[in-house]
């Protein structure tokens, strides 16, 4: 490890242990600022916990979702489906080895720490090798995450980590063309969240990139495209083993449930607004343009703010930089954007696009451009941060 690597790994580790142990401190003192509201399933499961509450509070909402996926499985409780296996697996494993659910939620939050360290790691490999412009010092690209007014979901009982630590490590993989490993690691995300199946056909541009496919002379003639695909037919195996995790999964809930895409059809059960009839992002925009014309001006006007900032900022943010960072990490982005808007709404927007690589490549670039921007930029993110994090404890939604 040259001196460089010795200095960025140094400060990606102070970077995360002041960032944690900030979130802690804001934990333990939010009951100043609200009382806690009971307002999410099974919050009784974390109170009855011999765990204080702004340790036990990382698993509020779909935290609890997960816990109990470890201690019961997907048979005991219904619509509970929505919720991929992969992190209910491991947490499942400390559950079996332990019988003791405190352990599990502190190990939860060990597991998001740790991923979100080799995450953070990793983003500088995956900006140095997907960012086309602004090749620019990445420790503002750390604060810039770090300081997101969302970025708490990092530290929770919650995929993001987990999710966001597979898909860079899959693009890094791809960038040095070991393709086994990036399909494997795409495998286990589309375990991990749905989105994660998205991974394939950006792996597929990506390889296309890499070896001529999107030329003219190549993509419409039969027999380059024929001879294209026999040279690169073991990266295309490769690549296509990142559907594995979906398949699985889809699989074990058709035995069970006779519905391959249960997880979809459960997704109105959890309120939000979501529905199982495809809505195209017009009418999810359109939909927020009445909210805030009739909802009053409170902790709820904030949350579909922030909903719809996320959503409808990333998405014009992605669209009029798509030159700024390669094809294949572009399309991913976007997809990760895209495809919860499918149900109808921005709900828990803000969260989602922390695994899009992209919208932070791109914000950090601009940002880069405008060094008084970025500091208020970042202060912004910070007071969010807090608040969404007091909110987010003291057990209200956020995102």
């Amino acid at each position: 490890m040259n001196s460089t690597q010795q200095s960025h790994w140094k400060n990606v580790l102070l970077g995360i242990v002041l960032w944690r142990v900030a979130l802690y401190l804001i934990a333990a003192t939010a009951f100043w600022f609200i009382p806690f509201k009971s307002s999410f399933v099974d919050a009784e499961m974390l109170a009855a916990l011999p765990l204080p509450h702004w340790l036990s509070a990382w698993s509020n909402f779909d935290g609890i979702h997960y816990l109990t996926l470890a201690t019961r499985g997907y048979l005991a409780v219904g619509f509970i489906q929505a919720f991929f296996p992969v992190l209910p697996l491991l947490l499942k494993s400390v559950w079996i080895l332990t019988d003791n659910l405190s352990t599990v939620v502190l190990f939860g939050q060990a597991l998001a720490f740790g991923c979100f360290f080799v995450a953070l790691m990793l983003y500088q490999k995956v900006h140095a090798a997907y960012a086309t412009v602004g090749q620019r010092h990445s420790n503002w690209l750390l604060v810039l995450l770090l300081l997101f007014p969302t970025s708490l979901f990092f530290a929770g009982v919650y995929t993001e980590s987990l999710f966001l630590v597979l898909a860079l490590g899959s693009f890094v993989a791809a960038a040095r063309r070991r393709w086994w490993l990036a399909g494997i690691l795409a495998g286990i995300a589309s375990g991990t969240r749905v989105v994660g199946i998205m991974l394939v056909p950006a792996l597929l541009i990506e390889l296309g990139l890499q070896t001529g496919l999107w030329q003219r002379q190549t993509l419409f003639s039969g027999t380059k495209l024929a001879s294209w695909a026999r040279t690169n037919l073991v990266a295309l195996i490769a690549i296509s083993s990142g559907v594995t995790g979906l398949v699985l999964y889809s699989s074990y809930l058709w035995y069970y449930f006779s519905d391959p895409l249960y997880y979809f059809h459960v997704q109105s059960e959890f309120g939000g607004g979501r529905q199982e009839s495809l809505v195209m992002l017009p009418q999810v925009a359109w939909r927020y343009l009445k909210i805030f014309a009739t909802v009053p001006l409170d902790l709820r006007y904030l949350i579909y703010l922030q909903e719809f900032l996320a959503g409808a900022g990333s998405f014009l943010l992605l669209l009029f930089n798509r030159k700024n960072v390669r094809p294949s990490i572009w399309f991913f982005s976007l997809a990760v954007l895209l495809l919860p808007t499918l149900t109808g709404t921005f709900s828990s927007m803000g969260r989602y696009i922390l695994v899009a690589p992209a919208i932070f490549i791109i914000l950090n670039d601009w940002l880069g451009k405008h060094p008084r921007a970025r500091i208020l930029w970042l202060f912004i993110c910070a007071v969010l941060l807090m608040i969404n994090t007091i909110l987010f404890i003291q057990g209200y939604w956020v995102a």
